[in-house]
C-alpha cells in the first residue's frame, strides 16, 4: 500500500497538477514535498537526486514522483535524463512525468473548457507565444478571488475535468505515460485505481 509519496516539482502549479491527478486516481496517500531548493530547475543533477532520495528515504515514502517541464526539449529525452540521475536502487520506486511544454499548456489541452473554467476569452488561448503567461495570470486572479493557494486551484481544475475531456488530455503522449506509470505503481502496491483511458461502461 502506498501511504506516502515524495513529490519533486518546479512550482506550485506542477504540485497542484499532481495532486489533482492523484485525486482522480483515488489516491489517499500523503504527499511529501521535496526541499524547496530541489527540483526547481527543469533538470536535476546527480547530487540533487541523491540528496532528495535520501531525504525521502528518511521520511518513509513508498513512491517518488518527479514532474518537470519539457520547455522545448523532446519530452522523451527529458524523462530519460531525469530518470538516469537518480541512484539505481531508487528507480523501482520512481515515476517521472514531463509536461509538454509546461503545465499551463497541459491544462490547455481543451482550450474552450479551460477558457470557461479560468474566465478568460478563448481567443487569448490561441496564441502559443503568450498563452502560458495569460493562463498564469488568469489562475493568479482565481487564487486572489478564492483566497486559496495556487496549487489548490490547479488541483481543483484537474480533479474537476469531465471524464470525456480528460480522455482528450490523455491523447497527449507524455501525460498518458505519466498516467499509466502512476497506475502501474499503484497496481504493484495493491492499490486500485480507475482507468480513464477507456470510456466508462
Amino acid at each position: 500500500m502506498i501511504t506516502r509519496i515524495g513529490v519533486i516539482v518546479q512550482d506550485a502549479s506542477s504540485s497542484g497538477f499532481l495532486r489533482g491527478l492523484g485525486n482522480r486516481l483515488g489516491c489517499a496517500a500523503e504527499f511529501v514535498d521535496a526541499p524547496a531548493a530541489m527540483g526547481k530547475s527543469r533538470s536535476m543533477t546527480s547530487k540533487q537526486a541523491r540528496q532528495v532520495s535520501d531525504y525521502f528515504r528518511r521520511r518513509g515514502v513508498h513512491l517518488i514522483v518527479r514532474f518537470t517541464d519539457a520547455d522545448g526539449v523532446r519530452w522523451q529525452d527529458v524523462r530519460r535524463s531525469e530518470l538516469e540521475v537518480f541512484p539505481s536502487d531508487i528507480r523501482s520506486m520512481l515515476v517521472c512525468g514531463v509536461a509538454v511544454e509546461n503545465v499551463e499548456d497541459l491544462l490547455c489541452r481543451d482550450a474552450p473548457y479551460l477558457a470557461h473554467q479560468i474566465d478568460i476569452p478563448l481567443a487569448e488561448l490561441n496564441d502559443p507565444l503568450h498563452r502560458t503567461e495569460r493562463i498564469k495570470k488568469a489562475i493568479h486572479r482565481l487564487t486572489a478571488r478564492s483566497g486559496k493557494k495556487r496549487s489548490d486551484v490547479v488541483a481543483k481544475l484537474v480533479e474537476d475535468v469531465p471524464a470525456e475531456i480528460f480522455r482528450r488530455w490523455l491523447t497527449d503522449n507524455a501525460l498518458r505515460k505519466l498516467y499509466t506509470d502512476c497506475r502501474a505503481a499503484a497496481s504493484r502496491a495493491d492499490c486500485e485505481t480507475p482507468n480513464e483511458l477507456e470510456p466508462s461502461s
